[in-house]
């Protein structure tokens, strides 16, 4: 299950209206894939899986720069914004920057 939600992930990186095509046309069988069970796996072993960045991270050495930081995003079209401190990601408990993933 670990390769396949990647394998998504991938399809994603490179074409998210495909993706997105493809889930809505398999949803039954895909879900479990990119939400639980899998996601929390896929999160837990996130650092050693990484590919491309979806997110941005802020840490506490960063206040006062949220404002340049977000302005220098390269992408214009952002749809939404997740703010958690990561600390009951999925009731996995803290799993620290691996729940971007």
């Amino acid at each position: 299950p670990i390769r396949k939600n990647l394998q998504l992930q991938d399809l994603h990186n490179r074409n998210e209206t495909l993706y997105h095509r493809v889930l809505v046309e398999h949803m039954q069988e895909l879900a479990p894939l990119i939400y639980t069970p899998t996601v929390g796996h896929v999160c837990q072993q996130f650092g050693a899986q990484f590919g491309r960045s979806r997110g941005m991270y802020f840490s506490r050495e960063d206040r006062g720069e949220f404002s340049t930081m977000v302005y220098n995003w390269p992408h214009d079209d952002v749809h939404v914004i997740c703010v958690t401190d990561g600390s009951r990601i999925l009731g996995l408990g803290d799993l620290g920057a691996h729940g971007m993933g």
